[in-house]
């Protein structure tokens, strides 16, 4: 059952411009992938490629909780370690940390939304090879080592 929502007392629209001054990767964010795993591949609207709400709203989740922390604006932030539901803070909406109140957590709906970023204009798109660094001597990959060629 997701807790969180009686009414909406506020709404507060904002809007604006994303420019990607280096290369986006929008992905899982697991880093347990092995070499030739795609995580996600581009997502695309007919011809249009977006970064999804989803993907903003993780960043934007993040930096609160940097924030927050480095702050030590709230107490129950240094016991809440997203994403792993089991390491979140949980209980009552007033029990849990400020960055689960507002962007949600286990059972209790994210109190902001974050829609789709898509293109003002057309954008070029472009596959890049990318390689796997090899071990000297037993000829393994090296995990997480990528490089661009």
């Amino acid at each position: 059952m997701v807790r969180g929502f009686k009414t909406l007392k506020k709404r507060i629209i904002l809007s604006g411009k994303i420019k990607a001054v280096r290369d986006l990767h929008i992905g899982s964010g697991e880093e347990k992938l092995t070499p030739g795993d795609v995580d996600m591949k581009a997502i695309r609207s007919g011809e249009d490629v977006y970064i999804p709400g989803s993907s903003i709203k993780g960043v934007i989740r993040h930096e609160a909780e940097r924030i927050a922390k480095s702050l030590n604006w709230d107490e129950k932030v240094k016991d809440c370690n997203p994403p792993n539901p089991n390491e979140m803070c949980s209980g009552e909406i007033d029990e849990r940390c400020v960055v689960c109140q507002t962007f949600g957590g286990p059972g209790i709906a994210s109190r902001v939304k974050f829609r789709d970023a898509l293109p003002l204009s057309k954008i070029e798109t472009e596959i890049r090879p990318i390689g796997v660094r090899i071990r000297e001597g037993d000829s393994n990959f090296v995990p997480l080592i990528l490089f661009k060629l």
